[in-house]
C-alpha cells in the first residue's frame, strides 16, 4: 500500500450561539494529504446553520460556511491557498419542494495569481417524492 492520499476529521456538534437563539448544527472538516501526491497538502471547512429564522417558517434553513484549501506550490499555483465563503438560505416552498438560492465567494480562485476573487451567485432546486 503506498502513501495516504487524503486523511480527514469531522466534528458535528449541536451548540448555542447564546440563550435563546440555537444553532441547530455545527459542521468543522479538517483534512491532510501527502503533498508528494495531492497539489492540495491541508484543507479546513466549518461552517454553521440555524432552523426557523422566521417564525412562522419552521423548516426553513439559514446556512453560513467557509472553507480553505493550502496548495502546494511544487504544482505550479502561484498562490499558495483558495479561501471560500458561502451563505445560502433554504427555503421549504412547499414538503416536497426546496429552493435555496446562495452566494459564494472565493479569494485566489484556483491558486492563480492573475485571477480575480469570484463571486457566485447560485440557486440550488430539490424535489423529493
Amino acid at each position: 500500500i503506498g502513501p495516504v492520499g487524503v486523511v480527514l476529521i469531522e466534528l458535528r456538534l449541536g451548540t448555542f450561539v447564546w440563550q435563546p437563539i440555537e444553532v441547530s448544527e455545527q459542521v468543522n472538516l479538517l483534512g491532510f494529504a501527502d503533498g508528494d501526491v495531492n497539489e492540495i497538502h491541508t484543507a479546513w471547512s466549518a461552517g454553521a446553520q440555524y432552523q426557523g429564522l422566521i417564525p412562522s417558517r419552521d423548516d426553513d434553513v439559514l446556512a453560513f460556511g467557509v472553507a480553505q484549501s493550502f496548495l502546494d506550490m511544487r504544482a505550479g499555483f502561484s498562490k499558495d491557498s483558495e479561501t471560500a465563503f458561502e451563505i445560502y438560505y433554504k427555503i421549504m416552498a412547499t414538503p416536497w419542494l426546496e429552493i435555496s438560492p446562495s452566494i459564494q465567494h472565493v479569494i485566489n480562485p484556483g491558486g492563480a495569481a492573475n485571477a480575480a476573487d469570484a463571486t457566485i451567485f447560485g440557486i440550488r432546486i430539490q424535489i423529493t417524492p
